[in-house]
């Protein structure tokens, strides 16, 4: 029997992409846990209930396989788990989130995949130092 998936962090920060070039669900940790924050493509955003620590890697195949209509999924659904791992998002054991990385996260689905051209990407902060202008 396939092991439950971890549970995304309930403290994370979701929020529509403030980027008009990378739609999607923006993802950060606000209290730096991990610097990490990345983009979700619309099409994957469904996936993260999955992640909700009952739910086994079977499950998240099946909703993949629905969206995407490929049984082709495996490489799609270790991306997404992997990447959310790497982020520090996922209630996993202290010793396997002790070095959060900033950046490298990977940046694109598995080439050839069905999601190559809507990959989880490590979002830029949004620049809310800039002034508004009244024009």
């Amino acid at each position: 029997m396939s092991q439950p998936l971890p549970r995304l962090r309930p403290t994370l920060d979701f929020m529509p992409s403030p980027s008009p070039d990378n739609p999607g669900l923006f993802v950060r940790d606000p209290y730096k846990f991990s610097d990490a924050m990345l983009i979700v493509p619309p099409m994957l955003v469904e996936c993260l209930r999955s992640f909700d620590g009952a739910q086994t890697e079977l499950d998240l195949r099946a909703v993949l396989v629905r969206l995407t209509g490929s049984l082709e999924v495996e490489q799609i659904a270790r991306h997404l788990m992997e990447t959310l791992s790497a982020a520090g998002f996922l209630e996993t054991k202290p010793s396997s989130r002790c070095v959060m990385p900033s950046a490298g996260l990977s940046p694109s689905a598995p080439s050839g995949s069905p999601l190559t051209s809507v990959p989880l990407i490590p979002a830029t902060p949004p620049n809310f130092a800039k002034p508004c202008r009244n024009t």
